[in-house]
């Protein structure tokens, strides 16, 4: 079709900008477009701004792909309108993401202290940033070394807008000193680079380049270290981690949620909080403890010990 849909052509060239390859533009104008047909075929609005949840329940049942499929197709019209509107029907819905019945990869502590010994300076510095503060990788990704503060990181997130939600995240001081002597390691590094201001970095054909907008190099990145040292994780174990970690510690379920930038805390205990970490058994031992004692005091009875 013509550019009917201008609104999908701007937003392809906003990928284009950020250096995304022409199979993946191409793939994108397809998903779009075919959904902006559906729509439109049966009298629903196709102008970002008049797309909301109504419409985007329309294409659930219209859309006759498999499950995972039409999940990925109204991530990619979501992040149309988003980038439209500063606003997301698709996400608003709480869809497509983090549904607690998918299988999900979490790390222990020996696990993750392996991945930190046999990890090179990149792949070390990923660790720290997904274990220790919880960021995403496209955060990390995106991350500049002026980002970085003495007490925290100002993160550039999910969130509404173009520029997406930007927070600032606290750090502890060894953090900040990974995070330094990273980048002393990649400025004493001889290849030209080509990260624009980016903190991490790959090597490719002489040069240094930035993962933002490759964050299956990231992805890549982490798995093949995994293998070497024969761990099941991912990059979001990473995030996992800190999640779990913060919750075991003791920290309040509103702190870990604010600290995971979640809008809701759903989110946060059901996909990202290890259950096997949550010590369940021993937290209804304490309650009974404390409740059957209440009882018998009531009595005027001593609890049986």
């Amino acid at each position: 079709m013509e550019t009917e849909y201008q609104e999908t052509e701007e937003f392809l060239a906003s990928l284009a900008e950020r250096n995304r390859s022409p199979n993946t533009i191409k793939y994108y104008r397809y998903v779009i477009n075919n959904c902006l047909e559906i729509l439109k075929e049966n009298g629903h609005p196709t102008a970002a701004k008049d797309i909301g949840t109504k419409e985007i329940s329309f294409l659930i049942q219209e859309l006759d792909v498999k499950e995972s499929t039409k999940k990925a197709y109204l991530m990619i019209l979501g992040k149309m309108i988003e980038f439209h509107t500063d606003r997301n029907p698709v996400e608003e819905m709480g869809l497509l993401w983090n549904r607690p019945e998918r299988e999900r990869k979490f790390i222990t502590m020996d696990e993750f202290r392996t991945l930190l010994e046999n990890a090179d300076p990149t792949e070390r510095l990923v660790l720290i940033l997904g274990g220790f503060t919880g960021m995403r990788r496209k955060e990390i990704g995106e991350l500049r070394y002026e980002d970085v503060k003495t007490d925290h990181i100002i993160i550039h997130g999910k969130g509404h807008g173009t520029k997406g939600n930007v927070r600032n995240q606290p750090i502890s001081p060894y953090v900040k000193f990974e995070i330094d002597q990273y980048y002393k390691w990649k400025n004493e590094q001889p290849e030209k680079d080509l990260t624009n201001g980016r903190l991490l970095c790959f090597k490719m054909d002489g040069c240094l380049y930035s993962y933002d907008g490759r964050l299956s190099n990231m992805t890549n990145l982490v798995t093949r270290l995994a293998a070497r040292c024969e761990v099941d994780a991912s990059c979001h174990s990473l995030r996992r981690l800190f999640a779990t970690t913060l919750i075991t510690e003791g920290c309040p379920l509103e702190t870990v949620r604010e600290l995971m930038r979640h809008t809701n805390i759903n989110t946060t205990i059901d996909c990202y909080v290890d259950p096997m970490k949550l010590r369940k058994e021993e937290w209804v031992e304490k309650c009974s403890s404390v409740l059957s004692t209440t009882i018998a005091t009531s009595k005027g009875k001593k609890p049986k010990k």
